[in-house]
């Protein structure tokens, strides 16, 4: 038996009595249906009703949707306007409605026909869940017949927006808000009956249908390939560039070959002014095998801008992936890029990089071909890693902008011999000397590389931040563990934005975990770019004592007055988060039970349940069964508990904490 089961075990045991009570409730059906309904509006009670009333089947369909219909009055414009204890019982009335599936579809397709207002958005958002409930059971009919309903609510006139709540521990609901992205979420994950239906609604004559269609597109993941296919054809057709680039997007965020080629079609057919805009789509895909092939294959087409921001997305699609995990029976986040088609495409990045940097007669097209060469890494094959270094040697000689010179010399630390690294130690310029010492310093014990690395160093005392940036690039790449004070000096220290990003990246690149002491520090850096940059490193090394940084990190970004670029940072520390995985528990356990500010615990708490780990779960159960604790942080960790556990606030398991 694993530990989970046995924690789960313990917690069933311990409310064994209570749990028997619920069971003998549940077989009762002497009791009148419409008492048990009633009880759903019960903040002590109406958890526990929930699986009674679905044992009821079909009967309960009719007095459940008339409880909901009489929460949600039908002169009530916003949910917000509902009283707590109302959307606490419209809430288990959907968990009722949803595990029914099939026979609550007709009800509520009926009932939404002729609802307007509050009501609408709560009969759909019940709608949805009991549609998906019927498709997970292989009811294409009933499926069908409510993706149709849904899909109607796109159309003018009918446009709703779904409530965001969740039902808590303690029988009250968190706070309620509008999600535009939910209901095309719901129709996008029954795209195996909307798809049709959302093909047709995406060329509708009104611009905020077809708006709503392509975000519902671009989460058709069950049927990816087809959707991309679709998007791509209503791409070809239109001619609105709002249009175009909402559909470009929604192929981005779908994702897949099918995607990437259509993003292609689009990149080379479509007007010269919407090039960017296929670029970062491609970028958006995350395809490490199709979208950087087709990057590559059209750089010739673009103009400078948009070629270095062309190379710069082959070099994030196609990033090299960091060793296996170790571990058995844990999922590898990046097992597409270790395939055969993976390594290609990466080949050909290099090839592109190397080429543009020889060639490309825009010094900001030779800058973004130096940064991939380096990201891109060394290649497998020594012939063509020798190779690559004799081509990126030769562009450094020859090369006039010092930027571009510095971020060359950064590649080539790992791709040059040793022999010629002395050569341009003695014979090449100021950029390149500090590179080949610290070079040389790289491959010295500690005690004999000192005077190698004060002599890499000097540009690290330069008034000039550009010189200051080539003092970490050459450093950090060069020097290895030996120069890491000195880069840490200018990464953490330095005046200069610039030369703080670049010691940040350097950091990563570089040491990995053993800097991620430093790189967390960053992540609450006062500059916008290195705090991103931080976010972004930390997610590819992976270090779980940082997880309580990010938690903090996450918790100012929420605080931001620009809640676009608040939005946006956060999404790039979640990112780094998810990939700290189970061994983040105790620093997230920290944050959750010792920090000062209530959302930095709610978030750690939020964390440990997508965790969903032993040690997660015996974490947070503490918190939920402390009285001295407040209600809010009990609510908050019994959320994480059902996210880990997959049991909702109706499941038996639930009795012995309320007890308490």
């Amino acid at each position: 038996m694993s530990s989970r089961a046995r924690l789960l075990g313990a917690l069933l045991a311990f409310g064994l009595a209570s749990a028997a009570a619920g069971e003998r409730a549940r077989g009762d059906t002497t009791e009148p249906l419409t008492s048990e309904v009633a009880l759903l509006a019960s903040a002590t009670a109406g958890d526990a009703r929930v699986l009674v009333l679905v044992d009821r089947g079909e009967a309960a369909v009719a007095p459940v949707l008339s409880l909901l219909l009489d929460k949600a009055p039908v002169d009530t414009r916003a949910v917000t306007a509902l009283p707590e204890a109302d959307r606490a019982a419209i809430l288990r009335a959907q968990a009722v409605l949803a595990r029914l599936g099939r026979p609550a579809v007709a009800a509520l397709v009926a009932s939404l026909e002729s609802s307007s207002g509050a009501r609408r958005a709560l009969l759909g958002r019940a709608l949805a869940a009991a549609t998906a409930r019927s498709l997970e059971d292989g009811d294409t009919r009933t499926a069908t017949s409510g993706a149709r309903a849904l899909a109607a609510l796109l159309l003018p006139g009918r446009k709703t927006v779904f409530p965001h709540e969740e039902l808590l521990f303690s029988g009250r609901t968190t706070e309620p808000r509008e999600d535009e992205e939910a209901l095309p979420r719901a129709l996008g994950a029954l795209a195996k009956v909307s798809l049709p239906l959302l093909v047709s609604l995406a060329e509708n004559p009104d611009e905020e249908t077809r708006r709503l269609a392509a975000r519902a597109l671009a989460h058709a993941g069950p049927v990816r390939e087809d959707a991309a296919t679709a998007l791509g054809h209503v791409l070809e057709r239109a001619v609105a560039p709002a249009d175009r680039a909402r559909l470009g997007r929604a192929l981005g965020d779908l994702g897949g070959e099918a995607a990437s080629e259509a993003l292609e079609k689009a990149l080379i057919h479509g007007p010269e002014g919407e090039a960017r805009d296929r670029v970062l789509d491609l970028e958006a895909t995350r395809n490490p095998t199709a979208a950087p092939r087709i990057l590559a294959r059209n750089l010739a087409r673009l103009q400078a801008s948009d070629r270095a921001r062309a190379i710069d997305a082959i070099s994030v699609l196609s990033l090299p992936p960091p060793p296996p995990p170790k571990a058995r029976f844990v999922v590898d986040p990046f097992a597409r890029r270790r395939t055969k088609d993976a390594k290609e495409a990466r080949e050909g990045g290099r090839e592109a990089a190397s080429s543009a940097l020889s060639s490309d007669p825009s010094p900001l097209v030779r800058l973004a071909a130096a940064r991939a060469l380096e990201a891109l890494g060394r290649p497998e094959h020594t012939n063509e890693a020798q190779a690559l270094a004799a081509r990126a040697l030769a562009a450094l000689e020859g090369e006039s902008a010092l930027e571009v010179r510095a971020e060359t010399a950064r590649a080539l630390v790992e791709l040059a011999p040793e022999e010629r690294l002395d050569e341009l130690r003695s014979q090449g310029d100021e950029t390149t000397r500090s590179c080949a010492a610290a070079a040389r310093a790289g491959v010295l014990p500690p005690e004999a590389a000192g005077d190698l690395l004060q002599e890499a160093f000097a540009l690290g005392r330069s008034p000039s931040a550009l010189s200051r940036r080539a003092a970490v690039c050459a450093l950090a790449y060069g020097g290895g563990k030996n120069a890491l004070g000195f880069v840490v000096q200018l990464a953490r220290n330095d005046p200069s934005p610039a030369v703080r990003l670049e010691g940040t990246h350097a950091l990563a690149r570089v040491y990995g975990k053993l800097a991620a002491q430093q790189i967390g520090q960053a992540v609450l850096d006062r500059e916008l770019s290195v705090r991103r940059a931080a976010a972004r490193s930390l997610a590819r090394i992976g270090e779980p004592t940082v997880a309580n940084v990010l938690v903090v990190a996450i918790g100012r970004a929420r605080k931001l007055a620009d809640r676009d670029q608040g939005d946006a940072e956060e999404r790039d520390f979640r990112a780094a988060l998810a990939t700290l995985v189970k061994d983040s528990a105790p620093s997230l356990g920290a944050v959750s039970r010792g920090s000062g500010d209530p959302l930095e615990r709610r978030i750690a708490m939020a964390q440990l349940g997508r965790l969903a780990t032993d040690e997660a779960i015996a974490t947070l159960l503490p918190i939920v069964r402390d009285p001295k604790v407040s209600q809010d942080d009990r609510d908050a960790a019994a959320r994480a508990i059902e996210r880990a556990t997959g049991r909702d606030l109706a499941d038996p398991m639930w009795a012995p904490l309320r007890a308490r």
